[in-house]
């Protein structure tokens, strides 16, 4: 039986690392979309000297904006805050948001009660119900901070859009 119980967590862990992955990759193409994007403007604006409509200022502020909030997501987090969120039976306990929801400490406890019927208390397993939870954890940073950045980049470009419709109209 200790057997299947390292199977499911050592899957869940392998599960977990894989999003970090992609929430990773998210944040740096849309890093690289926008120093790619803030370079292009500046270039076209310096070679205009149109930097001084506000549309253009506002674009390099909310691309800038973006690009901090995507190098924000790549520093590592120290302190974490406990919340700890009541959970309903039903939940999905395999899907990294729910777990961060259940805090460090109960991982463990409420993944082996929820699928197999008991609580039990392994030394490995413990340290990877924790590791699993400071994967989670990362993963709803990084994908807030990605987010977050998203609406800055689109908002970037929408006054880059009427700043051109203005130029037409």
């Amino acid at each position: 039986m200790n057997n299947e119980y390292n199977k499911v967590f050592e899957n869940l862990y392998s599960d977990t690392r894989e999003w970090l992955k992609f929430s990773e990759s998210k944040n740096a193409a849309l890093l690289t979309l926008n120093v790619a994007t803030l370079f292009g403007a500046v270039r076209l604006f310096s070679s205009q000297e149109i930097l001084n409509n506000y549309l253009n200022v506002g674009l390099l502020i909310f691309l800038s904006s973006s690009i901090l909030i995507c190098l924000y997501s790549f520093f590592p987090k120290k302190s974490k805050p406990v919340v700890i969120y009541e959970n309903s039976e039903d939940e999905n306990l395999l899907f990294y948001s729910n777990i961060r929801n259940l805090g460090k400490h109960r991982v463990l406890e409420k993944i082996t009660y929820k699928y197999f019927g008991e609580a039990i208390e392994d030394n490995y397993l413990k340290d990877l119900s924790n590791q699993i939870y400071d994967l989670s954890y990362l993963i709803v940073e990084k994908n807030t901070c990605f987010k977050y950045g998203v609406f800055c980049t689109a908002l970037a470009y929408l006054l880059g859009i009427i700043h051109i419709l203005m130029k037409f109209f």
